[in-house]
């Protein structure tokens, strides 16, 4: 996933990739850090990380890499 976003960033797609490209490197950091972690503060994060990612989903997307890459996500 993080190769699409690269790839759409690299397109010109600047605004809604990089944010995405941001939430998944934090994700990714949670992630890493799983097995230390309290499953109330794991289900806290998955809040958050659903929350962050819809209102991504929501956002206007004007460049064509960015439509793709929406796409994709969504899939």
């Amino acid at each position: 996933m993080l190769r699409a976003v690269q790839y759409a960033i690299d397109c010109g797609d600047r605004a809604f990739a990089s944010k995405v490209r941001d939430h998944l490197r934090w994700a990714i950091r949670i992630g890493k850090r799983r097995g230390s972690l309290k499953d109330t503060i794991l289900a806290s994060y998955a809040a958050k990380a659903n929350n962050v990612l819809t209102r991504l989903m929501r956002m206007p997307i004007a460049h064509p890499a960015g439509k793709v890459l929406l796409k994709q996500i969504k899939a």
